[in-house]
């Protein structure tokens, strides 16, 4: 019975050694080793994540233009129609702020 496990064992190991030996020596025609692959998948992954930061800061402008757009107008009708002027002169300048944040500012970081 033990003798039987040994044998199965020691079969199992050389199946896998002359496995890996065929393996090894069908890609010794390749150039690149496994590092180079790794290095490889990293700069996948990592040119992956700069994609995807770049969209995050191209939807993000594109949002904070739309608000300040949509404050600068929505303050200025407050503020000409008597409405609530203290409301609308505070908008208008938020909006300025904001604007000037996101078309002065952000380009010296990006």
């Amino acid at each position: 019975m033990i003798l039987k496990r040994r044998l199965a064992v020691a079969s199992i190991i050389i199946a896998t050694v002359l496995l890996l030996q065929t393996i090894r020596l069908a890609h010794a025609g390749d150039e690149t080793d496994p590092s180079q692959h790794f290095v490889d998948v990293f700069k996948r992954i990592f040119n992956t994540i700069d994609v995807l930061f770049a969209i995050f800061e191209d939807s993000m402008i594109r949002f904070s233009r739309a608000a300040y757009s949509i404050m600068v107008m929505a303050g200025f009708m407050m503020w000409a129609s008597n409405f609530d002027k203290r409301l609308g002169r505070d908008l208008i300048f938020g909006s300025l702020m904001l604007a000037f944040t996101v078309e002065c500012i952000v380009p010296l970081f990006v």
